[in-house]
């Protein structure tokens, strides 16, 4: 989802809310007076154990996906690099990005010289990769005018000339500079009057901030307004805390500490929110729902959808929270804009992508089915693929035997909390009172399991937002006394249903997967009472299509304005030759082509060198790829460009660094002459020549493949005449 205004990754919005007389204290307060009032009202929290925080972060860090929510990968509306699961992921060492993460502590530590509470306050501590927080070390934040290291999502190290001050810092991306300045104002307020004997450096002197990092931190706060990720936080962090971040609940007291406060008519503009990206079945319905939008200051007057992109469909409306819309039964990729109005005329505006596709890759399905005698039913939910299946994404809505509405559940059917599927296991969900073989199996208990002539779905989504991914009978209708199944008269009714081996996938059509006859059905139909099968299914995954690999290239260092050509024919399939490319770009990249395997841009102009990650995922045309991602990082032109020739010889910064397996160098040079460039092992061992001979004047380049030589600190050194420079890299497998 690409978030136009403030970008937001949650279906629903809940508003942050302190108690009731929370802030009565500070109402109308400013300045020092405002920062005492609120110190007194967030003093004295809830003090946490540090090994306890493994555990809270699962509840004030989870992505809607129920990852890590870690701000130095994340990327947000695009493909993140990698992503860490709960507890399994916890570091322990780490030797490059994307091997574990850890408890940062964005305000450093060393700071507050370690002291209690502030090790372990929620507020300022967030999980991340442990190798870029251990890049940010106890930099200040601060915005970068020369990297010396980017990560894989944007965030980068290196020096700052800006805001009257000039040193190392780390700078977060964009979407998440108004989380870190609201967590340093929370710092230095919580703290206020309680800072004996804290640090004096760069940005801060105890938990009063610096000036520049004042101007710095207020510019980042309006930019990036609070978002639904920070509120839902707040509020986590208060019920373990019993505390909050007033800057979250009151934006507004920022500037009347730090600066000047305002008037209090100012508007503050809406944030629109089109819900997260989906994947859907080709021929279905899509529902677009744009209830999380929100006005924090009055109330939306207008939601106003428009397609941007895709196969022209028709919406049910363009006006209003909801609409919907039918895919075609091609394949195909829509865009829709939801643009919002608030009661003020001031708008925000959202886009949503929607992906059709025939199958959905690798889904639960049911596998078996028993409508005995008494009340003696079940329904078996099997997982096909190589992953645990959190079961809050799905449901199992139903009608009656005579549906209200013909076509649309009557009951929502959700799955208990926690609720997992292991790899090729099974979940059942028996009747309370059925019999003891059963219930000595099930997972769960519902109470009104088909009685042969009542329609499930298996669903992902949520009531409001779905997508079907299989059938038990349907919800058209009175069936009469239940569906025939396999050329079986009332084969829903006194008997047991089980999945055939061969079937891999759930059908969203009930007539093919019931079939005529027992060739074409996909269900073998048992007598009443016979569970021999149930707790385990047999399943032919030798039958099943494997998913291709997508490959986008190596990294590149590219000069502004080039023509940069992506490489994406790399990607292979085992089962075909045949590859659908989708290539997805970050902001303000247009490729020639973003379904060819080898599209190119040009690269813009940029005053410093700035990294593009690229996200490429490949389609057999039943199941896609893993995405695979690409950095291209845009050089400034070099002088000689304007023919003005380096005035010194210079070895420059080194990219990628640490870097697997390739790194490119380049260096000036300020005459002709013969050059050499010779790779060293941390033991002063050569370990290659990568040149040797002739160069003239100017900017060079070259490329060093590390495939053959292990991990480990290595030196690049290179001589030019009497001069020579050499550079640390590691190379990290």
């Amino acid at each position: 989802m690409k978030q136009l205004y403030k970008i937001l990754f949650f279906i629903s919005f809940i508003l942050a809310q302190a108690p009731t007389g929370y802030y009565d204290t500070a109402e109308g307060l400013s300045g020092e007076d405002l920062r005492l009032a609120l110190h007194l009202i967030i003093d004295n929290h809830s003090s946490q154990s540090y090994s306890s925080l493994w555990t809270h972060f699962q509840s004030t860090d989870k992505k809607p996906n129920n990852k890590v929510w870690d701000m130095y990968s994340d990327v947000p509306g695009g493909t993140p690099p990698y992503e860490y699961t709960f507890g399994s992921d916890q570091c322990g060492n780490y030797g490059g990005e994307g091997d574990c993460y850890n408890r940062e502590h964005s305000w450093p530590k060393s700071w507050f010289n370690n002291g209690s509470p502030m090790n372990t306050d929620l507020f300022h501590l967030y999980p991340t990769d442990g190798y870029t927080n251990g890049m940010r070390s106890n930099y200040p934040f601060g915005e970068v005018s020369n990297a010396t290291w980017t990560s894989q999502n944007g965030s980068k190290r290196g020096t700052m000339d800006a805001y009257g001050f000039s040193g190392t810092v780390f700078e977060p991306i964009d979407t998440y500079k108004g989380d870190f300045a609201r967590t340093y104002f929370y710092m230095s307020t919580r703290y206020y009057t309680e800072d004996s004997g804290w640090d004096n450096n760069d940005m801060v002197n105890g938990a009063d901030l610096k000036d520049w990092a004042v101007d710095m931190l207020l510019a980042w706060h309006e930019a990036d307004p609070v978002s639904e990720k920070e509120t839902n936080r707040n509020n986590a962090v208060y019920d373990i805390q019993n505390n909050r971040n007033p800057f979250i609940d009151h934006p507004e007291w920022a500037e009347c500490i730090w600066g000047e406060c305002g008037t209090g008519t100012e508007n503050t503009p809406p944030v629109a929110n089109a819900g997260p990206d989906q994947t859907v079945l080709v021929g279905g319905t899509v529902f677009l729902d744009g209830s999380g939008s929100y006005d924090s200051d009055g109330s939306i007057d207008l939601y106003q959808w428009e397609q941007v992109s895709g196969e022209s469909v028709t919406l049910s409306t363009y006006n209003g929270e909801f609409c919907s819309f039918e895919t075609s039964v091609t394949p195909g990729s829509f865009s829709f804009s939801l643009t919002v109005t608030d009661n003020e005329g001031a708008i925000s505006s959202d886009i949503i992508h929607i992906y059709s596709v025939e199958t959905i890759d690798g889904d639960l399905f049911i596998s078996e089915y028993g409508e005995g005698s008494g009340v003696n039913r079940y329904l078996e939910i099997f997982n096909p693929t190589p992953q645990t299946i959190d079961l809050s994404e799905y449901g199992f809505p139903s009608v009656g035997n005579t549906p209200t509405t013909p076509g649309e559940y009557e009951y929502w059917n959700s799955f208990p909390n926690n609720a997992t599927i292991a790899p090729l296991q099974v979940y059942i969900i028996a009747h309370p009172e059925a019999n003891s073989t059963i219930l000595s199996q099930a997972d769960v208990t519902h109470q009104y399991l088909s009685n042969g002539n009542d329609g499930y779905a298996l669903v992902k989504g949520n009531e409001t937002n779905f997508t079907i991914v299989d059938w038990l009978g349907d919800w058209n209708g009175n069936p009469g006394d239940g569906w025939s199944v396999a050329g079986v008269t009332n084969g829903t009714l006194d008997h047991t249903l089980v999945r055939k081996p061969s079937v891999i996938s759930g059908n969203t059509n009930w007539e093919s997967s019931a079939g005529t006859n027992t060739d074409n059905s996909e269900w073998i139909v048992y007598e009443q009472d016979m569970w021999d099968y149930l707790g385990a299914h047999e399943f032919d995954s030798g039958t099943q299509n494997t998913a291709p690999i997508a490959y986008a290239g190596e990294d590149q260092i590219v000069m502004e304005n080039e023509t940069v050509y992506l490489d994406g024919s790399g990607s292979y399939d085992a089962e075909s030759s045949e590859l659908i490319y989708q290539w997805r770009v970050p902001n303000g990249i247009e490729l020639d082509d973003n379904t060819s395997p080898t599209p190119t841009f040009i690269a813009t102009t940029t005053g410093d060198t700035i990294a593009y990650l690229f996200s490429l995922i490949v389609s057999d045309g039943e199941l896609s790829s893993e995405p695979d991602t690409v950095i291209i990082a845009v050089n400034p032109q070099l002088d000689i460009e304007q023919h003005n020739f380096p005035r010194d010889f210079e070895l420059l910064t080194v990219f990628p660094n640490p870097f697997n397996p390739t790194t490119t160098i380049q260096f000036h040079l300020d005459k002709a002459s013969e050059v050499s460039i010779d790779i060293f092992n941390i033991n002063g061992k050569l370990v290659e020549i990568l040149f040797s001979g002739f160069k003239h004047i100017g900017s060079h380049k070259a490329q060093w493949n590390a495939s053959n030589q292990p991990s480990g600190v290595y030196f690049v050194k290179i001589q030019s005449g009497s001069k020579s420079q050499s550079q640390k890299i590691i190379l990290l497998k």
